[in-house]
């Protein structure tokens, strides 16, 4: 799979959040919320049919966290959803 131009701009744009002198480095605290961040542009370039960065969203239990964490679609129904479709 060929990373789009798209997705290297959103990878660059998202890392530079935590990388604010260009280093090169982040602090390991910031690991988490640098996946967190990437899997939500990833949500948004599902939503579009764009070829996802890193399918981090294919894991349901990720696509929920991010969710929660960001306070997107908190319904119940559709939470249980995500997590029921793993069992399946």
């Amino acid at each position: 799979m060929r990373i789009t131009e798209h997705c290297l701009e959103i990878f660059v744009e998202t890392w530079s959040k935590y990388d604010k002198n260009g280093t090169l480095l982040i602090e390991i605290v910031d690991l988490k919320e640098l996946l967190t961040d990437l899997a939500l542009e990833e949500l948004k370039i599902k939503n579009n049919r764009e070829v996802c960065l890193f399918d981090l969203t294919s894991n349901p239990y990720i696509k929920l966290y991010v969710q929660w964490k960001k306070n997107i679609d908190h319904n119940k129904e559709a939470m249980l959803k995500i997590l029921n479709s793993e069992k399946s």
